[in-house]
């Protein structure tokens, strides 16, 4: 979003940018705070109103503020957040930028608070193109907090996906299948599932039945050896509203959302419901190092 101020060629663009400058630069800065593998998500991001200028988001910044990141909020959703404030930032200093007053004010804050990122790009984190090939989610290497970070960061497009396998129990025929995930929840400390949470109000709690865990053995179920884990490969557990899928590290990750082949998307519950007596596994090559 910009806006032209003055025809004049000395007179820059005050632009909307969907994060606090200088930290990400110059695609999708919403989606890679999370990603860097150093972090386990951020709890803070921001939007800024600041001039264009002949080099890489250095521009002096009119108007900046920070938000909180939910711990389940995807990049979509922060990203409508963020230009929603950041178009009523800019509404409020249009008065300024009209009256010739928007660079002026601009400079001090750039003097007193980026001043390295103004004058030395090299304080610039760049963010590049993101790929559909980076959507396949790799349970053998990743930990359930880094995957859960990467279905929210890569929401909407690419979006992520994992595969699995379906065994029937009665004739013990595999067939591979590739899910979507389309929304998953933060894990607690160690991989702990959120299904240990109290039943909503006026729902008895289920009792467990095949391929569902209980309450509060759900985690370790997860990544438990049983007969599975001795052929090589996991099993996928469920457990209240979740597909607990086993991770690296002893981690399970908590699907609340999946779209199978040819469907659309639905809850874990009633894609666990449609399995019609069927296991749903982790591949070797997946399961090897979880």
């Amino acid at each position: 979003m910009s806006l032209r101020c003055a025809p004049s060629p000395s007179a820059y663009l005050p632009n909307v940018h969907a994060d606090v400058l200088a930290r990400c630069a110059p695609l999708g800065p919403h989606r890679h705070i999370w990603l860097a593998p150093a972090q386990a998500g951020v709890a803070e991001s921001g939007v800024s109103v600041a001039y264009t200028v002949l080099a890489c988001d250095a521009g002096p910044v009119l108007a900046q503020q920070r938000v909180p990141v939910e711990p389940g909020v995807t990049a979509p959703e922060l990203l409508e957040r963020l230009f929603a404030l950041g178009t009523a930032l800019l509404l409020q200093r249009l008065p300024d930028v009209f009256g010739g007053r928007g660079q002026q004010l601009a400079a001090p804050q750039v003097r007193s608070q980026r001043t390295r990122a103004h004058l030395d790009e090299s304080s610039v984190v760049h963010a590049p193109k993101l790929t559909r090939e980076e959507s396949m989610l790799d349970f053998a290497s990743g930990s359930a907090p880094e995957l859960h970070n990467r279905v929210r960061a890569f929401a909407g497009w690419p979006g992520t996906s994992g595969r699995f396998l379906l065994v029937d129990e009665a004739s013990g025929a595999q067939e591979p299948i590739e899910v979507k995930i389309v929304r998953t929840r933060a894990p607690g400390p160690r991989g702990s599932p959120g299904a240990s949470s109290p039943a909503p109000s006026g729902s008895a709690a289920p009792a467990p039945s095949s391929g569902e865990a209980a309450p509060g053995e759900a985690a370790a179920a997860a990544v438990a050896d049983g007969a599975a884990a001795a052929a090589g490969a996991r099993e996928v557990l469920f457990s209240g509203d979740a597909m607990l899928v086993p991770c690296a590290g002893g981690t399970a990750l908590e699907v609340l959302q999946v779209q199978p082949p040819t469907k659309k998307a639905m809850a874990a519950r009633d894609f666990k419901n449609g399995l019609r007596g069927k296991r749903l596994l982790l591949p070797v090559q997946e399961a090897a190092s979880a």
